[in-house]
């Protein structure tokens, strides 16, 4: 609305409801509704749409050996475990 410049007393005169109501009609993911707010803000109803897809995750999925010992690595979390080990064996080291 703010792109738009349509104050929320505006989108209430032009929608034909109270100021206190705009909020309520404002949330939702009713297509009907979606479709008369647009019209009455002056705006295509998939401006209100994101076309941003979900990154993938990264995929680990492994086995390490170290010190003769087999270490499944399924994760980050599993990597940091693993890595924190092998710091920990070569601060002994030192």
């Amino acid at each position: 609305m703010q792109e738009k410049g349509v104050t929320k007393a505006e989108f209430a005169r032009r929608w034909g409801c109270l100021p206190q109501n705009v909020n309520s009609l404002l949330e939702t993911d009713n297509l009907k509704k979606l479709t008369k707010i647009a019209e009455v803000i002056g705006c295509d109803v998939t401006d209100f749409m994101t076309t941003k897809a979900p990154q993938p995750q990264p995929v680990i999925n492994g086995y390490i050996e170290y010190d003769g010992v087999v270490y499944p690595i399924k994760s980050l979390k599993d990597f940091s475990k693993f890595k924190t080990i092998i710091e920990t064996n070569d601060n002994k080291t030192v």
